[in-house]
């Protein structure tokens, strides 16, 4: 069975890699909202990079999609809306609501929308 997007006649951008941009999209903006620096954790070769700063821990992510985005789209756009969780911890937890949208030939139509949430860490 051939899955969309990761072979050559199938040429969608596979729904990982979009979450990964729309994550970079929502830290970018949780950034903006909170008016500090944020540094995503890496690894490198199994070991963990040193933290420095304000980092997201991921906490959950839910995903509508709608279709594929194809390697013929034109028009691709994200939008990005983010708000702080009202907590009883007083966690510094976001949501980040995300929708993806594709200029069609009928014009504007919803691709995907995928909601996240994060813990901003001190």
């Amino acid at each position: 069975e051939i899955c969309l997007g990761h072979f050559d006649g199938n040429p969608a951008f596979p729904i990982a890699f979009m979450s990964a941009y729309c994550a970079d999209l929502c830290g970018a903006a949780i950034s903006a909202l909170t008016e500090k620096a944020i540094h995503f954790e890496t690894a490198l070769a199994g070991h963990k990079m040193e933290r420095n700063g304000n980092v997201l821990k991921f906490v959950s992510l839910k995903v509508d999609a709608y279709k594929l985005v194809q390697a013929e789209s034109h028009g691709v756009t994200l939008s990005c809306e983010v708000t702080k969780d009202k907590t009883e911890d007083s966690s510094d937890i976001f949501s980040c609501d995300v929708s993806i949208n594709s200029l069609e030939p009928d014009g504007q139509s919803a691709v995907a929308k995928m909601q996240f949430k994060f813990e901003l860490i001190a």
